[in-house]
């Protein structure tokens, strides 16, 4: 399978953001995180120095990665790939400032599974671990500015599966339990039990993350500073179990399935009811629950007190305090899964049918519903938010489609190499498993 058909979070949105809130201001001390204790003392600058933007553009660059495996900071690029080579370019130019072995690389010439590391910066610091296939255990965390090691830090009952960033933090997840690491030091905090926790979100001082125990899925929130479990959610008989968080509520939604038999004998799973519980990190409790029709494995949207999902033929709103409908229509198109994603004040949803023989991009407006434009297209295979005023589409022809979302017309189509990763500024960065491209987003032209 190549990196792209594993990406798990293929299509994100990361705006031009201040390196300086990301990173931090404060820089960092190397610690005693290692259990070999032999990392030298080395003092971290808070930031890498100013861009190298001024040479002339190197793009394409070698990139064999997932998208979790790529961390864009204000005007830097970070990367890593199943080599364990860990690099900083400069997000404009592509020109390479530092290039370092972790050291760790597993040997998967010989049929071994290649582990493609997550990629985390913060506070200073480019955190490596976790990921599809790890086999180290360890966390490790690089000095941004340099790429020199502050520590490294064997994660007991590894592999590692999740790294997630939670303030002065880092957690990891591993198959039974939790741990909280010092972002400073790797030093262990807590250890909180967790079966096969996943899909980590710091929402203010909770941690929140999905476990799962046989055909049981829950939703956790714990204590960031001390690993205390403040609230716990499970809805048995799920196939799987999502969460999304608006302010201090997290929606979580149960999907459900079953085996139905057919005429020739055969079984196929369908949907059943699934389940949504809101809980409060203020209160920690359950602030509504509903039983809906079978929901649409699409992502649903949180955001501005609305939730927004697929469940059984028709789109809907629920008012986030309470989970009374405040507005659904039917689905355009049978038996669809409709992706969407919010932005410039618009639900912009695509309704493709399952056969490809239709497929239209709306504008809707999140708050009352009504349609205020369509697009028709091809086959569509993501979408994500550009800069104000445009959206962008990647069809299944290996072509991207902006389109402006004041009105749905279409400003260019162009192929692309690969499916577009990371938006930031002028900038789309596209991958196609090998190598990462770089286009201007006025005009879909090579950078």
């Amino acid at each position: 399978m190549s990196p792209e058909d594993m990406t798990r979070r293929t299509f994100a949105f990361w705006g031009a953001v201040s390196l300086c809130s990301v990173m931090g201001l404060a820089g960092c001390q190397a610690g005693n995180g290692s259990d070999k204790g032999d990392e030298e003392s080395h003092r971290c600058p808070s930031l890498p120095d100013a861009g190298i933007a001024a040479g002339k553009p190197v793009w394409p660059v070698p990139f064999s990665g997932l998208r979790e495996s790529l961390s864009l900071t204000g005007p830097w690029l970070f990367g890593t790939g199943p080599d364990h080579v860990i690099w900083l370019r400069d997000a404009r130019s592509g020109l390479l400032r530092w290039r370092t072995s972790t050291g760790s690389a597993p040997n998967w010439d010989n049929g071994g599974q290649p582990h493609y590391p997550q990629l985390l910066t913060a506070d200073g610091l480019v955190l490596f671990g976790g990921g599809n296939g790890d086999t180290t255990s360890e966390v490790l965390a690089l000095c941004a500015s340099d790429g020199k090691t502050m520590w490294r830090r064997k994660v007991p009952g590894g592999p590692v599966f999740e790294i997630a960033g939670s303030g002065d933090l880092v957690a990891a997840a591993t198959q039974s339990h939790i741990f909280g690491l010092s972002i400073t030091t790797g030093e262990i905090l807590w250890k909180a039990g967790a079966q096969q926790g996943r899909w980590m979100k710091t929402c203010d001082d909770t941690l929140i993350l999905v476990n799962q125990l046989g055909r049981k899925f829950g939703a956790t929130g714990l204590d960031r500073r001390t690993g205390e479990t403040l609230w716990s959610e499970t809805i048995s008989d799920t196939s799987h179990l999502d969460f999304r968080v608006d302010g201090d509520l997290v929606h979580v939604i149960g999907y459900r399935t079953t085996e139905q038999k057919q005429d020739d004998g055969t079984t196929v799973m369908v949907g059943i009811p699934g389940k949504v519980r809101t809980v409060s990190t203020t209160t920690n409790q359950v602030v509504w629950a509903r039983t809906l029709p079978p929901l649409a494995g699409t992502s649903p949207l949180a955001s501005n007190g609305l939730l927004h999902l697929t469940a059984g033929e028709r789109l809907l709103a629920l008012h986030g305090r309470s989970g009374k409908e405040v507005w659904s229509f039917p689905l355009p198109v049978p038996e669809t899964n409709p992706q969407m994603l919010l932005h410039d004040d618009l639900l912009i949803a695509n309704f493709s049918a399952f056969d490809g023989s239709s497929s239209s991009v709306r504008g809707i407006d999140p708050k009352t519903g009504k349609e205020h434009w369509r697009q028709e297209l091809g086959g569509i295979s993501g979408m994500l938010a550009g800069p104000s005023g445009l959206a962008l589409i990647n069809t299944d022809a290996r072509k991207v489609t902006a389109i402006d979302t004041a009105g749905g017309e279409i400003i260019w189509s162009t192929p692309m190499k690969g499916s577009v990763q990371i938006v930031a500024g002028d900038l789309i960065y596209a991958h196609d498993g090998e190598e990462i491209s770089v286009y201007d987003v006025s005009t879909g032209n090579t950078l």
